[in-house]
């Protein structure tokens, strides 16, 4: 059996008839009830409306109302999920809210409305912000690592950090991909890592474990919790990072190495990291780009992306562009002439291959075709978009094959 309970002081003030509390649920199954209890014994005949839904997309799940009558402090509802199956229309709700019905009285200011949920597949939400996350800036976009801006994001305890970040990490960080979710939580850095090699990153399993926590440093300063509703206990926010530097990080070991030793290491730092093969692959990838062309000579729309709104990304596939349509802006911020007229910022667009950000786009017009270069090499589409900013992107595909005449 489990159970959640939510408080509530009265203004004096809430609207009759229009929501003034909601609070965050997780879905559960079986038999449920909600009761419903009054500091100040009630004045008359109070009634309220209840209900749970879904937030994205908005649904309504299941609907009741219960009342007070003059001097009772409790009241509540009992039932069972799913029965009868006409008043249940979803089953994935995330809320519950409440307001007075029409016609009601209010309750006595500084009352205290508790009320207490219980089930038996009722379990808290729990865990690091348990409601979500997001940037503390929304209009923010990416980062571009540099020495100075590493050594500005760490405290004064982690500078020694500055030199492994730069070698292993991503040089770009996009903001919104970063507060989209949870950090990593804060690794232990074992004498053994700065010895034992990474096959991914061709470097020791320490850099690995420091890119991770300055990940971590990285999220609090630009993400945070999203805030419970009303009534709900406060989020979780996650570990934070202690960078404190190895004591063994600069000691002096007498190591017996060999010849073979040397030339295979010097061979592999050469490969890798040379100017020239890191340049003429650079070249290389202009050039297939120049040759390639961005804009494709033929496509046909595919999948459709509605009420893109605040921060998120999406998937994709083999794609060669996007359809992008603003539905909705703030009509507030400024409109220039042009053809066709310039609409003030209302947020970016971006592709990344995996966390690296390989392009993006300042949305500023009611719609158009966009052809990133780089979109061969892209995993995901993210937006970042500002309030009032509601979007609706196309993927656009190659053309299928005509097929083949029958016998």
């Amino acid at each position: 059996m489990g159970s959640l309970v939510w408080t509530y002081t009265v203004t004096g003030s809430e609207p009759i008839g229009t929501v003034f509390f909601t609070g965050s649920i997780p879905p559960f199954t079986g038999a449920w009830s909600m009761g419903m209890h009054l500091s100040i014994p009630a004045p008359g005949t109070h009634l309220f409306d209840f209900g749970m839904g879904v937030t994205t997309p908005a649904a309504g799940c299941h609907g009741w109302m219960s009342s007070f009558t003059a001097g009772q402090q409790d009241t509540g509802v009992t039932g069972t999920v799913g029965v009868p199956s006409f008043d249940w229309s979803c089953f994935n709700w995330d809320y519950w809210n409440t307001r007075y019905s029409p016609g009601s009285p209010r309750l006595v200011t500084g009352t205290v409305i508790t009320w207490t949920w219980t089930a038996d597949a009722l379990t808290p939400l729990t865990g690091f912000c348990q409601y979500g996350t997001e940037q503390k800036e929304p209009l923010s976009s990416i980062i571009n690592l540099s020495p100075a801006v590493a050594a500005a994001l760490l405290p004064i305890e982690g500078l020694w950090a500055v030199p492994l970040i730069l070698a292993a990490s991503a040089p770009v960080v996009a903001l919104n991909v970063l507060c989209s979710g949870n950090p990593f939580p804060p690794q232990v850095i074992a004498e053994s890592d700065w010895t034992t090699f990474d096959n991914t990153l061709h470097l020791p399993k320490a850099y690995g474990k420091v890119v991770a926590n300055f990940q971590n440093t990285l999220w609090h300063h630009f993400c945070q919790c999203e805030p419970g509703p009303s009534g709900s206990p406060t989020p979780t926010p996650p570990n934070v990072v202690n960078w404190n530097a190895p004591t063994y990080l600069v000691q002096i070991n007498n190591n017996t190495v060999s010849n073979y030793d040397i030339a295979y290491t010097l061979n592999q730092i050469i490969n890798t990291y040379s100017p020239v093969t890191f340049y003429q692959n650079y070249y290389n990838y202009q050039v297939g780009i120049a040759e390639a062309g961005c804009t494709p000579a033929e496509y046909v729309e595919s999948t459709v992306h509605e009420d893109l709104l605040g921060t998120g990304r999406f998937e994709i596939g083999d794609v060669v562009g996007f359809k992008v349509e603003a539905l909705e802006r703030n009509i507030s911020e400024p409109v220039l002439e042009g053809q066709p007229m310039y609409l003030w910022n209302m947020g970016w667009i971006s592709v990344l291959a995996d966390e690296l950000l390989l392009d993006e786009k300042r949305v500023t017009r009611s719609g158009y075709l966009w052809f990133p270069c780089s979109l061969k090499h892209a995993t995901s589409f993210t937006y970042t978009l500002r309030d009032f900013t509601r979007l609706r992107v196309t993927e656009l595909v190659k053309p299928s094959a005509p097929a083949l005449p029958g016998p």
